[in-house]
């Protein structure tokens, strides 16, 4: 529903900062309510969506492209075949973005030079 309204970012900013830093059960109707309020959701509209699972089928494709994927645990940083899921020390992601950041480099780079 957020992202059909244009919202999906700041919706998962929101669940992201409840879950994350203010320690929100977001697996509760209620709280997800509560967000969707918070970004100027409509709140009949939001509790109609939740009660009537009206996304199910987008939903259920996001979770077999996630096991498609591997991915097992949220975050999970995935980079050149390699990857650190869960929550990781700096010097487990340095790597990885170290790697992330040389592939664009190259991406960036002219094919060739006239």
């Amino acid at each position: 529903m957020a992202e059909l309204k244009g919202v999906g970012d700041k919706f998962h900013k929101a669940v992201f900062n409840a879950y994350f830093v203010e320690r929100i059960n977001i697996g509760k109707v209620d709280e997800l309510i509560r967000l969707s309020k918070s970004i100027a959701l409509p709140e009949e509209e939001a509790k109609e969506v939740l009660k009537s699972r009206r996304y199910k089928g987008e939903v259920d494709s996001d979770w077999n492209y996630c096991y498609a994927q591997d991915v097992t645990a949220v975050p999970t940083f995935a980079i050149d075949y390699q990857k650190a899921v869960g929550f990781q020390p700096y010097e487990a992601l340095e790597p990885l973005f170290r790697k992330l950041f040389g592939l664009i480099q190259k991406l960036s780079q002219p094919f060739f030079k006239i």
